[in-house]
């Protein structure tokens, strides 16, 4: 009893069952709103609110820059004075691609294949909540360095409950509502949301700009020789999971994408888990590393084992019980989705062991490493959608995404063996 009590009180457990249990809540405000969603919207329907569910998500992790994971690199090394100037740089660079991304999308908009038949409302509103969703993310990365928990997964729960909210509201006043209404409603509250969050972080004396011009050509230099090589790392994960979808709607059509979807939401609760996970354990791993240098891979590395170990067999169980908790929920013309949900649910457990693997990546400054192969990875899920689509439809989808992950957690693994390692002073 003495030493389960110990393990409870210790930080990194206290965090991950903090964030579990706030995102487990935030988590099933979506799962909730599925069976009212999907008696409102046909399958077709469902699948462009997943189709912009995936280009926003995709969107935001691309105009991130990287930058959020230099967060994670320096906020042991700085103070909250050189953190300040250095988060309100990453702030105005994001709000810059954005606009860059608006004014590029505006002109290609007529010769791009994906965007010819994409009114420039909801392409603008893509846009706009794909920027707000990467500034969004200069705040819960600065909380979950502060041990903020509770405040990250407060914020989580406010923003599903804020977005999926006035989707049902618009929902049930409007009778002619349509797929673009969530569109609308993730824009509003999204962008709202991110402007508090800014705030609050000025006021918190984490961000400021007020940068001497003296300084920013060397800070943002040196903040993107770090982060750009990052990005593709972070295409690559997103690529992973929103690829499928846009691949399908080419091959087979927007209704499978709406059951994809719908499988896809059914098995993000793993992801969820795991993210809550990999919150507690990111920054006490960086902490480690930046403590312990060369000596400190082992004992991590096999935490990293037990954490992959213990969400794949969560996903396990999850993937095979899942449609008969949700079947009875969901309209009888949505059934096909849950045959997908028990290898989704094993690959979301998977891509989360890549989170965990990254912290290494990071504290040895290989971000070229990293981006490189989860890239490279990505294309390889890519190439197997394009080859299985066709065949086997969103269940060929759901197969390359397991193999490309696995494929990509082990080369992260070997790679890492052969990183030079940091000296020691």
């Amino acid at each position: 009893m003495k030493r389960i009590r110990q393990t409870l009180q210790h930080k990194v457990v206290h965090q991950f069952l903090t964030y579990g249990i706030l995102n487990s809540l935030g988590a099933a405000i979506p799962l909730l709103s599925i069976p009212i969603i999907t008696r409102f919207f046909t399958p077709e329907e469902y699948g462009y609110m997943g189709l912009t569910l995936a280009i926003v998500s995709l969107l935001s992790q691309v105009l991130q820059l990287g930058l959020t994971h230099l967060i994670a690199k320096e906020f042991h090394e700085h103070t909250t004075k050189d953190r300040a100037v250095s988060h309100g740089m990453m702030a105005g660079l994001m709000v810059g691609a954005g606009l860059f991304l608006f004014i590029a999308m505006l002109a290609l908009k007529p010769i791009l294949p994906w965007t010819q038949n994409l009114e420039t409302q909801h392409l603008s509103l893509m846009i706009l909540s794909g920027t707000m969703l990467a500034l969004w993310f200069i705040y819960t990365t600065v909380q979950q360095f502060h041990q903020k928990a509770f405040s990250v997964g407060l914020a989580g729960i406010i923003q599903n409950a804020l977005i999926y909210g006035a989707v049902l509201v618009m929902l049930y006043t409007y009778a002619a509502a349509s797929w673009d209404i969530f569109l609308i409603c993730q824009a509003t509250v999204q962008t709202t949301l991110t402007l508090f969050a800014l705030f609050w972080l000025r006021k918190q004396g984490e961000l400021t700009f007020a940068i001497h011009k003296a300084h920013i050509k060397a800070r943002l230099k040196h903040a993107l020789s770090f982060s750009l090589p990052m990005v593709p790392f972070m295409l690559g994960t997103t690529l992973m999971i929103t690829s499928d979808r846009i691949l399908i709607e080419y091959f087979i059509g927007v209704k499978d994408v709406g059951f994809y979807t719908l499988a896809y939401q059914i098995s993000s609760v793993l992801l969820l888990a795991g993210i809550s996970l990999n919150h507690a354990w990111r920054p006490w791993c960086m902490k480690y590393l930046n403590e312990h240098k060369t000596k400190s891979y082992q004992k991590p590395l096999r935490l990293v084992l037990t954490m992959a170990t213990f969400m794949c067999l969560t996903a396990l169980g999850y993937g095979y019980a899942a449609p008969f908790i949700f079947a009875p929920w969901i309209p009888e013309n949505y059934n096909v989705a849950f045959t997908l949900v028990p290898i989704m649910s094993i690959s979301a457990a998977l891509y989360c062991t890549i989170h965990y693997i990254s912290p290494f990546y990071l504290h040895l400054g290989q971000t070229r490493a990293i981006g490189k192969t989860i890239f490279l990875a990505s294309l390889l899920n890519i190439i197997l959608n394009i080859a299985l689509i066709p065949k086997y439809g969103a269940w060929g989808a759901a197969l390359s995404t397991f193999i490309s992950t696995t494929i990509s957690i082990a080369a992260l693994l070997i790679r890492l063996r052969h990183c030079p390692k940091p000296k020691t002073a």
